[in-house]
């Protein structure tokens, strides 16, 4: 199993950082502190994350995992994975089922996380009118947070640092190209979801320049 292979996890601290938001409490923490076997202190986490709400898995994939130095492989393991929410901690599992190939991994993982040339480029061409005529705050910045595209703290970031929704907007286009291969897609369906008939028009935009782009290649 992958978290039990994946010896740079350290299931106290993760524990920890899920007993801070009320995900966990201190039985938890008592028993994976109590397991001798690093294994088993895994499978006690790896059962806690399973049983988890959305929101909860949501905190312990961009919170907690990241306080975790060591762990960027597995970090990027669960923001590449198919599939949504609780469903990523599964194919997490199952993407790497050692650690012996790491390093092919790390350089697997690393391309999948780039955003394509032909995505950034048809943000970039739609810069302005997306800054202009998107509202990040009608579901668009919730939808991307709860499907792991955005960090809590990047969203949490620009409802307090910009107080129009065109600077909401702008940050939020400036740093998508960062959020991973899915962040375009992503972004689209956020637009979708959100059933405003301006965002309806521009995803549907979007979708149709990347097809354009991709038939005149």
């Amino acid at each position: 199993a992958y978290f039990k292979a994946c010896d740079e996890l350290d299931a106290v601290e993760c524990m920890h950082g899920l007993c801070s938001e009320d995900y966990a409490d201190d039985d938890d923490v008592d028993r994976v502190s109590s397991e001798a076997d690093r294994g088993e202190a895994i499978k006690i986490l790896y059962t806690k994350l399973t049983k988890l709400p959305d929101e909860g898995l949501c905190h312990f994939v961009q919170e907690v995992l990241p306080a975790q130095k060591k762990t960027q492989v597995l970090l990027r393991t669960f923001h590449t994975c198919p599939g949504p929410r609780k469903c990523r901690l599964k194919s997490a599992q199952a993407h790497t089922p050692d650690m012996e190939s790491a390093c092919d991994v790390r350089t697997a993982v690393d391309t999948s996380m780039q955003m394509s040339d032909l995505h950034r480029s048809v943000l970039l061409q739609c810069y302005v009118e997306l800054k202009s005529s998107v509202n990040v705050e009608d579901h668009v910045l919730d939808y991307l947070y709860s499907n792991f595209v955005i960090s809590k703290s990047l969203r949490d970031r620009i409802r307090s640092d910009c107080t129009t929704a065109e600077s909401k907007a702008g940050m939020l286009l400036d740093e998508l190209p960062s959020c991973g291969a899915s962040a375009f897609r992503e972004f689209v369906d956020a637009l979708i979801a959100s059933k405003t008939s301006v965002h309806q028009k521009l995803a549907k935009k979007l979708m149709n320049m990347v097809k354009n782009d991709q038939q005149s290649l």
